[in-house]
């Protein structure tokens, strides 16, 4: 049964948001999560922010709200904890939209994980956990954001996310406590802190993420190129998210075919309603005249033949880490990063604590991994 929670108070001029930026000011913990329109809008941005208190629960408008310069000191005050569930997107967003960085960070998911759950959504974890049944609209999860006025359910759905925080820190902090798995987390979340936004891709490098574009030719890449540029200054012009304008699968057919009669096609509706036809054949007849792209060299390609040394002790290391992690519970990749483990299976020498291994996995595994890589000291 779903548990009743305060109603949220709607946040959206900008005097109240600072009447309640100065009443959070000290807080020692806080519940944050955000809604985004990036199933709808080109470029993506944040509409609204989810904040928990003790006191309550408040939804700010941040298309009304524009000044939020003391909800980013906050987030930054190391004094403060906030409690998020897999945020790692959220905290590249908050980054890219406000430059905000977020200190002493509690992620909900990654405690769960490491209590041995493996189906890490927020309502399956608070079902597993607390009892507690979030309704989730698959509707509601996909609305656009960007509209006003924002219905009760809308508002209902999103104060959900962050309504039962509190209550599920605390319990997963208990069975963290008692698996002596606390620190684990600590420094999971902790690491979290360096996450920032993700790098824009140049428009002229869009084309390596249509899937499909390696098996074009050299010719007909050129094509695919001018034409994910070409929809990518259209959806920015009409702020819609480039597969409701047209698929990608339509562009690969035309730059497979740039010479055909697309004028009746179903598939371009959206295009012909932006009236953008014409810039469309355009961008296809500069892609026929420009230089032919060739595929980039990989990393597959460069790789050496792999020795039979080397792939008996990464099948060793690998044996251990499944083993570990049913022993513990775990999902095996959390025991021990695997770009790790390839290295000590090429250059047999324990790893100390990097961008990759973290300090727990050392403290707690590296006695069993030492004994492997020792087994293998002498071999060419």
């Amino acid at each position: 049964m779903t548990q009743p929670f305060v109603q949220p108070e709607f946040i959206s001029a900008q005097t109240d948001w600072d009447d309640l930026a100065k009443r959070l000011t000290g807080a020692k913990h806080l519940a944050l999560d955000l809604e985004s329109n990036g199933y709808f809008r080109y470029p993506e941005r944040i509409c609204l922010l989810q904040i928990a208190v003790e006191e309550g629960i408040y939804l700010v408008d941040t298309l009304t709200v524009r000044d939020l310069r003391a909800l980013g000191s906050l987030l930054n005050d190391a004094h403060c904890l906030k409690i998020m569930h897999a945020c790692d997107n959220d905290l590249r967003v908050l980054d890219r939209d406000y430059g905000f960085r977020v200190r002493s960070v509690y992620d909900t998911a990654v405690a769960a994980r490491f209590t041995g759950l493996d189906r890490l959504g927020l309502a399956t974890v608070l079902q597993t956990v607390l009892g507690i049944e979030l309704p989730k609209s698959k509707a509601l999860q996909r609305q656009d954001w960007t509209l006003r006025p924002l219905a009760k359910s809308s508002l209902e759905y999103a104060a959900g996310d962050v309504a039962y925080l509190f209550d599920l820190q605390a319990e997963l902090n208990q069975r963290l406590q008692a698996l002596g798995r606390s620190e684990w987390v600590r420094e999971e979340c902790e690491r979290m802190e360096a996450i920032r936004r993700a790098p824009e891709t140049r428009p002229e490098d869009l084309l390596w993420s249509i899937s499909g574009s390696r098996s074009l030719t050299n010719r007909e890449r050129a094509v695919l190129r001018e034409l994910v540029m070409w929809r990518d200054r259209l959806c920015r012009q009409a702020d819609r998210v480039p597969f409701r304008v047209v698929s990608d699968e339509v562009l690969l057919g035309l730059a497979r075919d740039p010479k055909q009669d697309f004028q009746a096609l179903k598939e371009l509706n959206a295009v012909r309603a932006l009236g953008a036809l014409s810039s469309l054949r355009q961008a296809l007849n500069q892609g026929r005249t420009a230089p032919p792209i060739p595929l980039p060299a990989t990393q597959a390609g460069r790789r050496q033949r792999r020795s039979p040394a080397f792939l008996r002790r990464l099948k060793e290391l690998k044996a251990w880490r499944v083993s570990k992690g049913k022993a513990l519970g775990l999902d095996q990749a959390v025991i021990w990063p695997l770009p790790s483990l390839e290295r000590m299976a090429e250059n047999p020498s324990l790893e100390t604590p990097n961008g990759e291994v973290r300090q727990w996995q050392h403290t707690e595994f590296s006695r069993e991994v030492e004994h492997l890589l020792r087994v293998w000291e002498g071999e060419s």
